[in-house]
């Protein structure tokens, strides 16, 4: 799943009319983001979003909780760079389905923000658009579990009815 992520990041770049950058190498990977190194500015960097985006799925749940405990305490008043932070902490591939929920509600209220532009904005809606395919992807499966069982369940009925058909057809 986390192979998964450079290639959306790549598909948001040319959604989003951008072109990446090609990496430098004298640059460290990506840090996880943090409470203590959020920055002072108000909104996010479209590139501090999406390496949020990369770094937090890749995350151990023993990372995420005290992550999304300290950006949880903050809730009332958190900054709209925060509420990002919390969105990808709960918007992982991995994650329930309750948390992405949240997440979707996180990135709703986002999206009311002046401070955003343009290209912060659509970002947001790729997020949102991910999160809702995750959702129905997931249920989708469970929906086809369901179908597999019930055509079990007819075969083996099936299986047991034939041998009273074959019994009762006369024969030619």
């Amino acid at each position: 799943m986390a192979n998964r992520y450079p290639l959306l990041l790549l598909l948001l770049f040319g959604l989003a009319g951008c072109v990446p950058s090609p990496p430098k190498q004298d640059t460290p990977p990506p840090q996880p983001v943090t409470a203590a190194t959020a920055t002072a500015t108000v909104a996010p960097s479209l590139a501090a979003m999406l390496a949020c985006l990369s770094v937090n799925n890749t995350l151990t749940p023993e990372q995420i909780r005290p992550l999304r405990a300290t950006l949880e305490q903050q809730l009332p008043g958190m900054s709209i760079s925060d509420q990002f932070r919390l969105a990808c902490l709960l918007g992982r591939n991995n994650a329930k389905d309750s948390e992405l929920t949240e997440a979707l509600q996180l990135l709703e209220s986002l999206q009311q923000e002046p401070e955003l532009d343009t290209e912060q904005r659509q970002l947001i809606v790729l997020f949102q658009s991910n999160l809702v395919l995750i959702q129905r992807l997931r249920q989708q499966r469970r929906e086809t579990r369901e179908y597999q069982s019930k055509i079990e369940k007819l075969k083996g009925l099936e299986e047991e009815l034939e041998p009273e058909t074959v019994r009762q057809e006369p024969e030619l």
